[in-house]
């Protein structure tokens, strides 16, 4: 953790020097460094770098992939806090922006759904959990099987199961457990 945090911030230092302080790859290194810090149980410095890749994004029109990113990390951040509902508007905001993206791979928006179905089931509404596993599979099975698709497949093949099995129906629980094998 500490050299990514190191590496971390010569990039983020050599972006401000070459490129600006209001470059898209300096809004995704402070991004990735709010994770780091709330990791490490620095919510409010998470916060503030957070925002603070929010204004970059902003001020530089950084591309759809980038900014769906950054709501995914904010979304990350809000999940790991209990704010689920607001965990979910930011993976909607990030689903949208890869939604109306060109170069958006299925993969990108499928991993989306998988975690907008774990922010239901954490609030409790398994039925939203169990539709968004069954968009995510659906993208996922238009795509070639490479191991990061598999992965993906597994998870919301395991999600799915365990949404049934806490709606006591097995059977379909079964089903699912059965694919994810």
């Amino acid at each position: 953790l500490p050299e990514f945090e190191r590496y971390n911030q010569q990039a983020k230092n050599f972006i401000e020097l070459y490129l600006g302080n209001t470059h898209s790859y300096l809004g995704t290194i402070l991004s990735n460094q709010a994770l780091m810090a709330e990791a490490m149980g620095n919510y409010k410095e998470a916060v503030d770098l957070l925002n603070r890749a929010g204004q970059v994004f902003d001020s530089n029109g950084a591309t759809e992939h980038a900014q769906a990113v950054h709501f995914q990390n904010i979304a990350s951040l809000l999940r790991r806090n209990g704010e689920y509902d607001g965990a979910i508007a930011y993976l909607r905001k990030a689903r949208q922006l890869l939604e109306s993206s060109a170069q958006t791979q299925p993969l990108e928006q499928a991993k989306v759904f998988i975690f907008l179905a774990y922010n239901y089931k954490l609030k409790g509404d398994l039925q939203d959990a169990i539709h968004h596993s069954q968009q995510a599979i659906k993208l996922l099975k238009t795509l070639p099987q490479k191991q990061a698709t598999k992965e993906s497949l597994i998870d919301a093949y395991l999600n799915l199961s365990s949404d049934y099995r806490q709606k006591e129906q097995y059977n379909q629980s079964g089903i699912y457990a059965q694919q994810a094998i």
